[in-house]
């Protein structure tokens, strides 16, 4: 049984499954003290003719289930770590990563690390959270990303899936020097690929017709970027199923499986690129 496979035969379910069951845990202990304090803030409300009494409460019963929420979607992704003998951490340093994606917004934040080797490579699925936009408009927006380690500097490339809710005409984050690429086939009507302008060669040589017909295939709404010797994969929002674990890890073994030797064999190529870059 390979790694994927053993992701595939698991008894990891959804997030949903947890929250449903801590919800039904919580309720069979908490309900007479819930229906009491709704009674009471009615009262107050009736007898005080002041509408806050109960905003107080459903303020209080939705932070509950926020964090109810959070503890599922924890709780799945530890069980995930320890049925693939990976490592856990609550939260992690900004610093551990490099993608431009983590330029994006302010307050960034990476927690919720599960961490192991997938076919030979070493992985960290993390969630990406960060805050955007000002005034009535500013929100937080999530992202699960998969990061790949390989032993290899790579091109600066970005791939900004269409099918992303970051994905219709624009990057999440840009390259320095960009330009976007148009590929042969019909790759331009899923992915919008940008690449930093020394690294065209070397582009070319990694999108193939079937590395690029297996990311038409297997990426769903998954973007990439490849940045120094990582390999980042982005999912649109938090993983909550253990179908999507599958699509990201599965988009993860392809290309670990067939872009490994290409990614050995241009090194030289792209170090030295690196290397001019920096000099002019």
């Amino acid at each position: 049984m390979d790694d994927l496979e053993k992701i595939i035969g698991s008894d990891v379910t959804s997030v949903w499954s947890g929250f449903v069951d801590s919800l039904k845990k919580k309720t069979s202990k908490a309900i007479l003290p819930a229906i009491l304090f709704f009674v009471l803030a009615v009262m107050l409300t009736i007898l005080t003719r002041i509408p806050h009494f109960i905003f107080f409460y459903v303020i209080i019963l939705f932070t509950l289930i926020i964090i109810l929420w959070n503890t599922a979607v924890k709780d799945f992704l530890k069980h995930f770590a320890s049925h693939m003998d990976y490592k856990y951490n609550p939260s992690g340093d900004m610093s551990s990563v490099e993608g431009h994606i983590f330029q994006y917004g302010s307050n960034p934040e990476i927690e919720k690390i599960v961490s192991g080797e997938f076919f030979g490579k070493d992985t960290r699925l993390f969630i990406f959270e960060t805050t955007v936009g000002s005034g009535k408009h500013k929100h937080e927006e999530f992202y699960s990303v998969l990061e790949i380690t390989f032993d290899a500097l790579l091109p600066e490339i970005i791939l900004n899936n269409k099918k992303s809710v970051f994905g219709f005409g624009f990057t999440l984050a840009s390259l320095d020097n960009e330009r976007k690429l148009v590929l042969e086939g019909d790759f331009y009507k899923y992915f919008n690929l940008y690449v930093a302008k020394e690294y065209e060669l070397e582009a070319m040589q990694i999108f193939t017709p079937e590395v690029m017909q297996i990311f038409i295939d297997k990426a769903g709404k998954i973007s990439a970027e490849m940045y120094k010797n990582k390999v980042y994969l982005y999912f649109p929002g938090i993983i909550t199923k253990k179908e999507q674990m599958v699509t990201i890890y599965g988009l993860a073994k392809e290309i670990i499986l067939q872009l490994s030797h290409v990614f050995f064999r241009i090194k030289d190529d792209v170090e030295d690129m690196s290397k001019y870059a920096k000099l002019t």
